[in-house]
């Protein structure tokens, strides 16, 4: 876990998607934040100990058509999908639901608290105090 100071920042944008308008202020505590994405194995884990077999899917193929749309139901799942190289690759396929369960697990196996960061905490914290619209300028 990384710990993130507490701070302000300017949230959403003054252009482009609607739903991230308008730019405002936002405070925010300290908080921490996983350094790591979780990985594979490390999902996998908790799926054997609990039995847990999510339902999600994602799209992992590309066609004549080139990669599909949302709208299109894939065959992909989080432990098995065209990308699958590696255990120890970051966790995909997965629904919120599917990371909020993980997350409970994880805090009964090892007696810490863990979650899902906040809206505000995730774009402070991929911010990394920049101002521009991405955080690597732009």
């Amino acid at each position: 876990m990384v710990n993130i100071p507490a701070g302000e920042f300017v949230m959403g944008t003054t252009g482009g998607e609607k739903q991230a308008q308008p730019a405002h202020k936002v405070s925010l505590s300290a908080f921490q934040l996983g350094k790591y994405a979780v990985t594979v194995a490390e999902f996998s884990k908790f799926a054997a100990a609990t039995g847990y077999n999510p339902d999600s899917s994602c799209n992992d193929f590309i066609d004549a058509e080139g990669l599909r749309g949302p709208e299109h139901k894939g065959s992909g799942r989080w432990d098995k999908h065209r990308y699958s190289y590696s255990d120890y690759q970051p966790v995909t396929c997965i629904s919120w639901q599917d990371a909020n369960n993980y997350a409970a697990w994880l805090s009964e196996q090892t007696g810490q608290h863990y979650r899902l960061p906040t809206e505000k905490e995730w774009e402070y914290a991929t911010k990394a105090n920049t101002t521009s619209r991405y955080f690597l300028g732009g």
